[in-house]
């Protein structure tokens, strides 16, 4: 019998590209799949599915354009999957779920339920600080909406976090960005394999090495932006900057990308607060830099890799904040009692590198068997 195929509808978003096709393309299940750039014409195929990404991203208020497109891919393929990429682990886009074989998210809420309730900027912690806090977005005020036939959660799959990427990114302008794009556009990006699975196996190597944490810089990369976010996105990093604003301890203010990823290698601490979603690049960034990762608790959500396990493989921090200076000031003043924690982290981050055909089996053996 012939091998089952999918076809994988993707565009050529920075993070669709380097993290969320990338265990498509690395592991060795990639000769199933079929990737098809956006908005490339498509091919009747009814004899396999297929699997959408970010093809409506920027556009999902646009009914007439999604039900449009639903339908051309109901015509096309046997069966319609979406994988959700977003940020959030509670950013679901409910309004056509009933039109898919199966929802899969590579972040997902411990409790389902709160599929009940409509969340103010669509992301649980944004939800959070404005009923706590009233926290308002004024111009740029977003509502998920609640699923209303929660029999549809059934269809509700977990794909991958950011933990599968190409680290560092690929840098504007660059030779890789070029090529990744001009493959695209011919629905050849599979072409990238021998150089991915080149990175693939590099950041394995780099996860095996032994650091030596006694040389570290006692200090905190508080580095983020939050400029241009909405104000209950922006309010968890503005409440972090604000309390590490004027101590020796933490690095703030944005500096160069390379100044930035050097400095990851020689802190001994990272801070990553939530951005548009609670899952940063920053974290797996810090990992493979051997800096101990503190963020705001995640305790609320799920995702693989799963590099989130409270004092084990990451310091969490109370959405206030009102723990993170005392938190800090115990670890840098500790140092050796936290080194197991930056190794448990890059140890549970290896192994799901070195695990990625059998992970990507397990999520998506539906679409592969």
């Amino acid at each position: 019998m012939p091998e089952k195929k999918f076809t994988l509808l993707h565009t050529h978003d920075t993070l669709e590209l380097y993290c969320t096709l990338y265990p498509f393309i690395v592991s060795k299940y990639s000769r199933h799949v079929n990737f098809h750039y956006f908005p490339n014409q498509l091919t009747s195929t009814r004899n396999h599915p297929v699997l959408f990404t970010r093809i409506f991203k920027g556009r999902f208020d646009d009914t007439q354009f999604i039900n449009q497109t639903l339908d051309q891919l109901k015509t096309s393929f046997s069966s319609i999957h979406f994988l959700d990429d977003n940020a959030g682990a509670d950013s679901f886009h409910f309004e056509f779920i009933d039109r898919l074989g199966s929802y899969y998210k590579g972040k997902l809420p411990v409790d389902l339920s709160t599929s009940e309730k409509s969340l103010y900027g669509r992301q649980i912690f944004s939800d959070h600080y404005n009923n706590e806090l009233g926290i308002m977005d004024y111009n740029d005020e977003s509502i998920r909406e609640p699923l209303s036939d929660l029999s549809q959660l059934k269809k509700v799959k977990p794909a991958f976090n950011l933990g599968y990427g190409l680290y560092p990114l690929p840098s504007n302008g660059s030779l890789i960005r070029k090529t990744t794009y001009g493959l695209c556009k011919i629905n050849r990006i599979n072409y990238l394999k021998p150089y991915i699975l080149y990175e693939h196996q590099k950041q394995i190597r780099q996860l095996s090495q032994k650091k030596e944490y006694s040389k570290k810089r006692l200090k905190v990369s508080a580095r983020f932006r939050y400029s241009g976010y909405p104000n209950s996105i922006a309010y968890q990093r503005k409440l972090m900057e604000q309390l590490a604003s004027g101590k020796s301890a933490f690095l703030t203010g944005l500096i160069p990308r390379d100044q930035y990823l050097k400095e990851l290698s020689e802190v001994f601490v990272t801070l990553s607060p939530f951005g548009y979603g609670e899952v940063c690049l920053r974290d797996f960034e810090a990992i493979l830099n051997g800096s101990l990762l503190i963020k705001p608790d995640m305790s609320h959500m799920k995702s693989f890799p799963n590099i989130y396990i409270p004092d084990e493989t990451y310091i969490p921090v109370k959405w206030d904040g009102s723990d993170l200076l005392d938190k800090v000031d115990d670890i840098l003043s500790n140092p050796k009692s936290y080194t197991h924690i930056i190794e448990s982290a890059r140890e549970v981050y290896r192994n799901a590198l070195i695990k990625i055909d059998m992970h990507v089996e397990e999520r998506f053996n539906s679409l592969l068997n």
